[in-house]
């Protein structure tokens, strides 16, 4: 049967519709959803190569065969990782759901990983890349590198998702696994900001195509990329958001803060019930902003 330009074997198509319509009541994004389906594809063809017309259907994999289709990857050890982890949910819903008794991914070896130190871009660089950056990109820099937020973050965000006219102004996040957040706005982010806030309705970044909706992630990555490389910062987007993180912890070594503000998945049960616009939270935001930069936006302003 074929199915989005893939052929699956007996009922295997209709057991990957089955867990991504269940990754969908979970709430995963479609972007999430994607990669996870595609990691199975990339499993059944291996499947396909091997054994030819003849091959396992996904539900009749075991351990040794995982372990054989794990050593055939040529690819970075992060990236068995992110593959490995992958299979194993998508599997551990099949047991879930009564399609296997047991999980074969389950005692695949996985390598060791080195412990990676932060890599955040240095505040000359950023201030750089954002001088040169053009309108729709400018924005997306002072988001990553002044506010921590992903690209995938970034895309999707809308006009009533700034709250700039609050007391003490914030954005709402929606970020993975659409895990909610909120992260105060200085001074010097809501003045970049400003040209967009006023034109924009709906999305504050839509696609330029002609069709609705906003643009994408990857284009929110690649265009910044892009621009980084292209004056001469060798950084990526990402390393943006490594620099909020790493400037919001130097504040006050506060490090459950600097989870919640940065929308990771782990924070204690505490902080689940601290209220992320606080006093600390904007002192924090407010503390690592370019005072310097925000004159200098300010006088643009009066002068155009």
């Amino acid at each position: 049967m074929t199915q989005h330009g893939h052929t699956w074997y007996g009922n295997d198509a209709a057991l990957v519709q089955e867990y991504t319509a269940w990754m969908r009541l979970e709430g995963n994004a479609d972007s999430t959803i994607h990669n996870y389906r595609n990691q199975i594809i990339r499993l059944d063809r291996w499947l396909q190569e091997q054994q030819g017309e003849q091959r396992l259907g996904l539900m009749d994999v075991d351990g040794p065969t995982f372990v054989t289709w794990r050593a055939s990857l040529t690819i970075a050890d992060v990236t068995i990782t992110t593959y490995v982890a992958y299979l194993r949910s998508f599997y551990s819903w099949a047991v879930k759901a009564g399609h296997l008794a047991e999980n074969p991914a389950l005692g695949v070896p996985l390598p060791r990983l080195p412990r990676r130190l932060p890599r955040p871009i240095a505040d000359d660089r950023l201030e750089h890349a954002i001088d040169c950056a053009p309108p729709r990109i400018r924005p997306w820099l002072v988001l990553a590198g002044y506010v921590g937020l992903r690209c995938c973050e970034i895309s999707v965000l809308r006009r009533r998702d700034v709250y700039d006219t609050s007391p003490q102004p914030f954005i709402h996040i929606t970020g993975k696994g659409q895990h909610e957040r909120q992260v105060a706005l200085s001074d010097y982010v809501l003045a970049e900001l400003e040209e967009t806030l006023r034109t924009r309705r709906l999305w504050l970044f839509p696609r330029l195509d002609g069709s609705n909706g906003h643009v994408s992630r990857n284009r929110v990555s690649y265009l910044g990329n892009q621009h980084l490389h292209r004056c001469g910062v060798v950084e990526t987007m990402h390393q943006l958001r490594h620099r909020f993180a790493t400037a919001v912890y130097a504040v006050d070594r506060d490090l459950r803060l600097t989870q919640e503000l940065l929308g990771h998945q782990d924070p204690s049960t505490t902080a689940r019930y601290t209220a992320i616009g606080d006093t600390a939270a904007s002192a924090a935001v407010a503390a690592i902003q370019p005072g310097r930069r925000l004159r200098a936006v300010r006088r643009r302003r009066k002068s155009s």
